[in-house]
């Protein structure tokens, strides 16, 4: 199977449900290569992977792998590196010159390294003193010439604060260039971290100080990713950090680290003087968190409330209190028993040590994005959701993180997932209702009243008295008086 030579080749896994993105992965490698574009003389290429050339690799590893992501994503971990990490080893390394040296394992187009070479500009002050080393390596070669040239559009800067934007880029027609000073301080090249040796000093991937390696090892087999996590391991220096994202935590993969919480996220530590890492069990029946073999419908995505019609709520516990509750006697309560209860902290703390046993449950990935919401943490509700549509992008999980990025006011990036939607599922009423909001905010009432009218088309198919599902329990007749209001309001 075509499924198995690309495991053994790259580590990827896929599964049935991505058969087809599989097959056009390995079409369109094959048509940069100039080989035929047949099923038959695809299998028997692949049939020996020994046999594969570096270049055949790359071109395969180029189609084969997702480069989405941005600047200053998932900011727990930076702010791990600038206010824990940062200050220690400033403190262990004064008098001689100061090294550090990181690794940014994955680095896809060049928004994480970069990313860090900025905040290392930003938090030391004598950076001039240090010697410092950023090791960007990645398995696609189209994602590298991209990061190597340092230019981006602001779809890379969606969550990127505009002084620091201004300052390390220069705007040039519709896209940003990268200061040549941050540049110089990334150095990246081609890596497989299934294939290759590491740690190695012809590499220069030993004795690191911190690696990330954030949404990459989602994307391998349970074998490749506890091989990666043995030499992550080997890599580190001694007290050296390994961050992750926080939809990749496992006890049973990282068992070698010690366990850390900061900033509500959970990072791994090398050390050797520390017990390793025990894997606990959160749920009294150990299949509530087997992983589904397809996302589930979640009826209760119906809890999801319309951002047009009523905020999402913000907790009255403060964020920093969070990390105690690790010690509450709810520690092993059901997440979805804590969310209903309004305990949206402690619902947190359950999903997060729920993912580190199975990184892709489903409802685990869908109470985190919604707590966070509840708790008015938007930025990393917005990022649970775009982690949760990444492994199962069913409608209602769309539709979750479509509600987040209305509610952060982010109506471009909102509207192309409701498309996303609407083509997956034509009939999908609430996002006709969130696209004739966003129109009408954006200033386009004519194609507003365009997707209320298709809204009430749908309307009519129901009973006025009928819950209409993804609108907190509204109904059907309801609804209509609703949208008739909008209209009558302009």
């Amino acid at each position: 199977m075509l499924s198995l030579a690309i495991e053994e080749l790259l580590g990827l896994y896929f599964p049935e449900n991505r058969f087809q993105e599989l097959e056009k992965g390995i079409a369109a490698a094959a048509r940069d290569l100039h080989y035929p574009d047949d099923p038959d003389a695809l299998y028997n290429w692949l049939r020996s992977p020994e046999t594969l050339s570096p270049h055949e690799i790359k071109a395969l590893s180029t189609h084969l792998t997702i480069g989405e992501t941005y600047f200053f994503r998932e900011k727990s971990g930076l702010k791990l590196l600038t206010e824990k990490i940062l200050p220690e080893l400033t403190n262990q390394r004064k008098g001689a010159k100061p090294f550090l040296r990181i690794w940014s394992a994955g680095c896809s187009s060049g928004e994480e390294p970069y990313s860090l070479a900025i905040l290392l500009k930003e938090t030391l002050p004598d950076i001039h003193n240090w010697n410092i080393t950023i090791l960007a390596t990645d398995i696609s070669e189209k994602a590298l010439s991209k990061a190597r040239k340092g230019t981006y559009t602001p779809w890379s800067f969606r969550d990127t604060p505009e002084s620091l934007r201004n300052k390390y880029f220069q705007h040039e027609a519709n896209h940003w260039t990268l200061d040549p000073e941050i540049k110089k301080m990334v150095h990246f090249t081609y890596m497989n971290l299934t294939q290759d040796i590491f740690p190695s000093v012809k590499n220069n991937t030993s004795d690191m100080d911190v690696i990330f390696c954030r949404n990459v090892l989602m994307y391998l087999t349970p074998d490749h990713i506890k091989k990666t996590a043995g030499k992550f391991y080997e890599s580190l220096s001694e007290s050296g950090w390994l961050i992750t994202s926080q939809v990749e935590l496992n006890d049973e993969y990282f068992s070698a680290f010690s366990r850390e919480i900061y900033e509500q996220g959970i990072f791994y530590q090398k050390n050797s003087t520390k017990e390793p890492l025990k894997t606990q069990k959160i749920f009294k029946d150990p299949s509530a968190i087997s992983p589904p073999k397809q996302a589930p419908s979640l009826k209760r995505s119906g809890e999801i409330p319309l951002p047009q019609f009523t905020a999402l709520k913000k907790s009255l516990e403060p964020a920093h209190a969070l990390p105690n509750a690790l010690s509450s006697k709810s520690k092993k309560e059901d997440p979805w028993s804590l969310y209903k209860a309004g305990k949206y902290d402690l619902c947190i703390l359950e999903s997060l040590d729920c993912l580190s046993h199975q990184p892709d449950n489903a409802d685990c990935l869908y109470l985190l994005a919604k707590s966070y919401a509840n708790t008015g943490r938007l930025e990393e509700a917005s990022q649970s959701a775009e982690d949760l549509v990444t492994v199962y992008p069913e409608p209602d999980f769309l539709f979750l993180y479509a509600s987040i990025l209305t509610e952060r006011n982010l109506m471009e990036e909102a509207e192309k997932i409701l498309r996303k939607i609407l083509y997956l599922n034509p009939d999908h009423l609430p996002s006709y209702l969130f696209m004739g909001r966003i129109a009408k905010i954006t200033g386009n009432p004519a194609l507003s009243e365009k997707y209320y009218l298709k809204a009430l088309d749908l309307l009519s198919l129901l009973g006025d008295h009928e819950t209409v599902e993804g609108t907190e329990g509204m109904t059907a007749g309801r609804l209509k008086e609703m949208i008739h209001n909008l209209g009558k309001n302009g």
